[in-house]
């Protein structure tokens, strides 16, 4: 017969903790597949999976719906141009920072990336 009336605390032997704990990392771990847990243990392991997909799923929606949201918001907006002629280059301001010799860097650099352009 099934015992029923269950203690406040439910303990189990410290080899059976620990083999059930060690159970759930090699689930995780897909060293363990379901189909080789007992019908009692994928019993709870179902529940507990599904309680903590409810518990969860508030979050998840709410993420979701604000990633829909910026996704509008970037939609919405006209695009940048890549470049535009009034913004300084980063070799510009390295030159307004002193430092010539790596704004020349970038400049060669640039003509090596964007040669066809340049020409």
């Amino acid at each position: 017969m099934i015992q029923t009336n269950y203690p406040q605390k439910i303990k189990l032997s410290n080899s059976a903790e620990a083999y059930i704990a060690a159970l759930a990392v090699d689930l995780m771990l897909a060293k363990v597949e379901l189909h080789q847990l007992s019908s009692g243990l994928l019993e709870y392991y179902v529940y507990a999976f599904e309680a903590g997909q409810q518990s969860l799923q508030p979050a998840l929606d709410h993420a979701i719906a604000e990633a829909d949201r910026y996704y509008a918001e970037m939609c919405r907006r006209p695009a940048r141009p890549f470049m535009d002629a009034n913004r300084p280059s980063f070799a510009d301001l390295e030159r307004v920072r002193g430092s010539h010799e790596r704004a020349d860097q970038i400049d060669a650099a640039n003509v090596r990336r964007f040669a066809e352009v340049y020409r």
